[in-house]
């Protein structure tokens, strides 16, 4: 029921195992592919892109990743 509304629905993946029951249980409800989105960190230990790009690929989601560093990370915290 939360999937239905009037505009499209996407899923945030960060890679870990509630965000990927999620995006699993969208993708097993879905009549198309999910559109699951990730925030990467690239060359950070923190960063999940490449466990979410699997994990996407695995359910045939349609993978968005917007790769941020962790100075843009904290100066978008004020205007979020």
């Amino acid at each position: 029921s939360h999937m239905v509304a009037d505009v499209p629905v996407g899923v945030f993946l960060s890679g870990g195992v509630d965000s990927s029951a999620v995006a699993a249980a969208m993708a097993r409800q879905s009549s198309g592919p999910v559109t699951a989105f990730t925030i990467g960190l690239p060359g950070n230990v923190m960063d999940e892109a490449n466990a979410a790009q699997r994990t996407a690929r695995h359910l045939g989601c349609n993978h968005q990743v917007l790769p941020i560093d962790l100075d843009q990370a904290r100066d978008a915290v004020p205007a979020i």
